[in-house]
């Protein structure tokens, strides 16, 4: 470490660019892999999905310096649950509102979509429930 408070030395600056260029990359790795699990045919999009979750948690779980580094802490943990509640609230409004406006487009023909399609179906199951109890 340099003598002057604040300042840098050399090895540290050449970590930092290290570290800034393997953000880069990764991300650019992350980013090319989601885009061909969209864009592949059926069967290889199978294939691809896995790759780029095992590839998306491999580099998580390379990055991870631990809980405090990463911010998670237990002071103010209690404070900051304010940003899930108010999510959550906006996402409950959206949902009403694409419900109101009869904008959800939910199939419940072909099941041959496999779990994307039962996906729908237990979505628009819990919301109907839901609104069926106001």
């Amino acid at each position: 470490m340099a003598d002057v408070p604040g300042q840098l030395d050399s090895g540290d600056s050449a970590m930092r660019l290290r570290s800034k260029r393997r953000a880069v990359i990764e991300t650019a790795i992350a980013y090319v892999l989601i885009l061909a699990v969209i864009w592949a045919p059926r069967p290889l999009q199978r294939f691809l999905w896995l790759v780029a979750v095992a590839a998306v948690a491999t580099m998580t779980c390379l990055a991870f310096d631990g809980l405090k580094e990463m911010g998670l802490r237990r002071k103010n943990f209690f404070r900051s649950l304010w940003v899930a509640g108010a999510a959550l609230a906006i996402a409950a409004v959206a949902i009403a509102v694409a419900f109101m406006m009869r904008t959800p487009a939910i199939r419940c023909g072909n099941i041959s979509h496999g779990f994307s399609e039962a996906g729908h179906r237990g979505f628009y199951l819990v919301v109907i429930e839901s609104a069926q109890l106001f």
